[in-house]
């Protein structure tokens, strides 16, 4: 069986060389595949390498003209083929699978590009009113939502919020808190971040694979974009040792222990990171309170 392969990989070499390269030599007579293989096993017992060679190749040449070797070769040929039309078909569906992220993205952006436009938009002026008349009133948002106070959403440690957790979809958190208010694609990280900014929610998805590989817990009006701080309202929520957002570094320490980073740090932004499997999870501020609790998977 191990002669029976060595022979087929050396099938291509015969069949390449002509008349005239030494495959073989019209004035000799035509010898059969057992001749050729009684004649290669003394060849490799007297070492005689170059004499040995060229058996193998005049050998190869016979055998894939035999029944044997020729359908050796066309199913060689076969597995070849179906082997190119499976690498095609990987190729067409991770190019498709591509331009529809890519398409999704330019839709976000453009839609978050006309939202800002119409931001920035001077208010439309209004016409003049007749001396003495009553001015018409002006509606304003009001600066915290009206009705009663959200109820307390636990943050969930190591696994996101339950409005995102890390490895979901992203279509299921569309269908579950909706559209972001803005969209800011780092292109350099291979990333889109979703800013829910009356939610005070972040949420990352990874472009490739349209999944959920980070959150975050915003406290701040400051780390959302400036177009979307009028709505910004803090993330409600604590974790399961009861941290939430504004509590002390102290209070940190107290419920989660001997951080990774720790003093300095914390004030400067980078905060008290914990880590469990591929998962960190960090608290943040600026001073000693926590303004931002991120969940995220290493990648």
């Amino acid at each position: 069986m191990h002669r029976l392969l060595a022979l087929l990989l050396l099938a291509p070499l015969a069949f390449a060389q002509g008349p005239g390269d030494g495959a073989e030599d019209p004035s000799l007579p035509l010898r059969d595949v057992a001749t050729l293989s009684r004649l290669l096993a003394e060849r490799d017992a007297a070492g005689d390498v170059e004499g040995a060679k060229a058996l193998r190749v005049e050998l190869a040449a016979r055998f894939a003209r035999t029944p044997d070797g020729i359908e050796a070769r066309r199913a060689l040929d076969e597995q070849l083929r179906v082997a190119r039309e499976e690498r095609a078909k990987e190729y067409r569906a991770e190019a498709d699978r591509l331009l529809a992220v890519r398409t999704r993205l330019k839709q976000w952006v453009e839609q978050e590009q006309a939202r800002q436009a119409a931001v920035a938009a001077p208010p439309p002026e209004l016409p003049p009113q007749p001396a003495g008349g009553p001015t018409p009133p002006v509606d304003t948002p009001p600066a915290t939502p009206p009705g009663e106070a959200e109820p307390e959403v636990c943050i969930l440690d190591f696994e996101g919020v339950p409005e995102a957790r890390l490895g979901e979809d992203s279509d299921t958190v569309l269908d579950r808190i909706g559209k972001p208010s803005c969209v800011n694609e780092r292109q350099e990280d291979g990333v889109a971040e979703w800013v829910y900014a009356s939610r005070g929610l972040l949420v990352v998805v990874e472009v490739t694979s349209l999944r959920v590989i980070g959150v975050q817990a915003l406290g701040d009006r400051t780390l959302v974009p400036e177009s979307a701080r009028a709505d910004f309202h803090a993330y409600v929520g604590k974790t399961a040792k009861g941290i939430g957002l504004g509590a002390e570094k102290s209070a940190v320490l107290g419920a989660y222990g001997r951080a990774r980073m720790s003093g300095k740090r914390f004030e400067e932004g980078s905060g008290l990171a914990y880590v469990k499997d591929d998962v960190e999870m960090t608290f943040s501020g600026r001073g000693s309170a926590v303004s931002r609790i991120t969940i995220e998977r290493k990648r």
